[in-house]
């Protein structure tokens, strides 16, 4: 599970089970890690956590193969600990991202599970 400061994040496989991962480099205020295909289509999710007040506001993007996924952005952390919003009165959050989002050319959305499928290798 690659973790930088408070935050930390793991692909789960369908059966809510962490997938290995290789190759973990840190840079400024980045991880960017490998995970091995598996070998039968299997879909996975990213599950996101953070600990403790980090800042006023936090923002998640997914990218794959250089590809822009989804993104996610909350809003009113506060350092005592209470948020301004309903949420709980805590800076903690654990979330599971699910899927992609492609944006349409009528401003909707259409999401699609994310899955590893077979890797066409040309020779």
């Amino acid at each position: 599970m690659p973790a930088l400061g408070q935050v930390a994040c793991y692909l789960q496989g369908a059966g809510d089970w962490p997938l290995a991962e290789y190759g973990t480099v840190y840079g400024d205020r980045k991880v960017a890690t490998y995970v091995c295909i598996p070998k039968k289509p299997t879909p996975f999710t990213i599950r996101f956590m953070t600990t403790g007040y980090i800042a006023p506001g936090l923002s998640v993007w997914v990218y794959v193969d250089g590809v822009l996924q989804c993104n996610r952005n909350w809003l009113d952390f506060s350092p005592s600990g209470r948020c301004q919003t309903d949420r709980p009165e805590s800076n903690d959050l654990a979330i599971t991202l699910r899927q992609g989002e492609n944006h349409l050319r009528d401003d909707t959305f259409l999401a699609r599970s994310w899955y590893f499928g077979k890797i066409n290798k040309g020779m």
